[in-house]
Parts: C-alpha cells; sequence; structure tokens
C-alpha cells in the first residue's frame, strides 16, 4: 500500500510493470521523461519500505526495482548513499541480484561508498555480498577503472585470515569473473589456507579454470574425462548487464532472477 505521494512521472512507475515479466530493461528516461529533476522522487520511491512489504501481487511492489533502474540510467550520485541502505535495510534476491547492475551505471563516482561498505566488518557477510558484485558490474560498464576495482577485491582477500570463508568465496568469485589473473596469487593463499567456502565456490582448480590458467585437461590429464555435475555448472560466463540507455531503445529488459521473495 502507497502511504507516499508521488508527482508525475515518478507515479507511473507505481503501475508500471511487473519486472519478472519484462523481457528487457526499459530506456526509463526515454520512456517516462526522467531527468535530474525527478532524482529525488526517485531515490525516495527506491527506498520506500512501505512499498517492499505491500502484496507480491500488485505492481506497486514493482515501483523501487524501477525506480533504482532509472537512477542507474540517470548515473544519478545523490543516490549512492541512499541505495547503499538497501543492502541491510532489504533482504530480497532483486536487491541482491538487480541493485549492483545499477551501480554498475553510476560507475566511478559510487567506488568509495562501496569499498567502505565491503570493508566494513560491523555488517553481515551476506549484506556486503550485494556491494561486492557492484565492482564487477562497473568494471565491465568502464573497462578503465577495472584495474581500481580489482585493487579494491584483492586488497580485501588479502585479509582472508580473518574474513569469514564465505566472504571469502564471494570475492573469488568476483575476481574470477573479471578474469583477475593479477590476483591468482591471493585467491591461491585463501584457497590452501582454507578459507574460502568450497561448496560456495569450488576448489582451487575450479578457480584456475575460470580464471582461464589451466583447462581441464592440463589439471587431470586423463584421456576421456569427464566433468562432474558441479565442474560442469562453473562456467564463470558473465552475467548480464544493464546497458546504457539509448534514445532509440523502448524495449524492457529480463531479469535473471524470480520473484519468489517479493
Amino acid at each position: 500500500m502507497v502511504s507516499e505521494t508521488y508527482k508525475p512521472p515518478v507515479d507511473k512507475l507505481l503501475t508500471y510493470a511487473d519486472c519478472s515479466k519484462l523481457k528487457e530493461l526499459p530506456n526509463y528516461i526515454e520512456e517516462f521523461g526522467f531527468g535530474k529533476e525527478h532524482i529525488p522522487d526517485l531515490i525516495r520511491l527506491a527506498t520506500d519500505k512501505n512499498l517492499y512489504e505491500t502484496h507480491f501481487d500488485s505492481l506497486e511492489v514493482w515501483a523501487p526495482v524501477h525506480a533504482w533502474r532509472a537512477l542507474g540510467q540517470l548515473r544519478a550520485k545523490e543516490a549512492i548513499e541512499p541505495l547503499i541502505t538497501l543492502f541491510h535495510d532489504i533482504e530480497d534476491d532483486w536487491t541482491n541480484f538487480d541493485l549492483p547492475k545499477s551501480f554498475g551505471l553510476i560507475g566511478e563516482p559510487a567506488i568509495p561508498a562501496l569499498t567502505e561498505y565491503i570493508n566494513d566488518d560491523s555488517r553481515e557477510d551476506y549484506q556486503r555480498f550485494a556491494a561486492t558484485s557492484c565492482f564487477f558490474y562497473i568494471a565491465v560498464n568502464y573497462p578503465k577503472l577495472r584495474k581500481i576495482c580489482v585493487s579494491i577485491l584483492t586488497r580485501k582477500l588479502e585479509l582472508y585470515k580473518v574474513n569469514e570463508k564465505e566472504f571469502n568465496a564471494i570475492l573469488v568469485e568476483e575476481l574470477i569473473k573479471l578474469k583477475a589473473v593479477e590476483s591468482a596469487s591471493i585467491i591461491k593463499k585463501a584457497f590452501s589456507a582454507r578459507k574460502v567456502d568450497t561448496l560456495l565456490m569450488g576448489n582451487w582448480d575450479d578457480a584456475q579454470v575460470g580464471l582461464g590458467l589451466k583447462t581441464w585437461e592440463e589439471i587431470y590429464c586423463t584421456d576421456g574425462y569427464e566433468l562432474s555435475p558441479f565442474d560442469a555448472m562453473l562456467k564463470y560466463s558473465a552475467p548480464e548487464l544493464y546497458p546504457f540507455p539509448n534514445a532509440s531503445s523502448k524495449k524492457k529488459r529480463k531479469k535473471k532472477k524470480g520473484a519468489s521473495s517479493r
């Protein structure tokens, strides 16, 4: 139920669409005419906790998702701090897997706040998982920022002895997605110290294959060897990215996660 009031065109997001049924990402800027003047209301909508408690059958429950996507397309620096709070205020798949893509569009201005967040050991690990994945999306959208993103994740992994195993696994996963071969030595040390959750990440062999350092054939050197079902899943293909809005696009983009938590 909506307790806040929103002015046009932001109010249109309250009845726009079920994100789980969209085939492609909308160009919110073109479709709704959003500009910088709408950023305050979009932030308010994205962080409206009442909407997160709305029944999942209602279109209103999707309004915050539309709002943070629009903020990403606007590359709204003002939204960085408010949106980061969602990582610990809201627990659902859309916050964990969709919101990081919007940070990926905002790019460099988000790096300091995200770095502070993942380095805050007072946070629960699950709260930092989504923030960690933001660096992957930033690096892919802005290749010139890849080096700094890899460096931030690697420096955090260097603390593998004091990090929880699960958090180390997430750090390793993101580095592998970035093909960070320059971080291979510290990744190996973390595995050797048994400080990586292998149920989440696999083992050092999996990591080497993911980084492109070795093939499974080179690791096993066995004729006719077939991958186990677990190893076969570890393809480390790049997750779906949000494209930058194109003036000629009015399409909507499909999400990889379901709406089970909404």
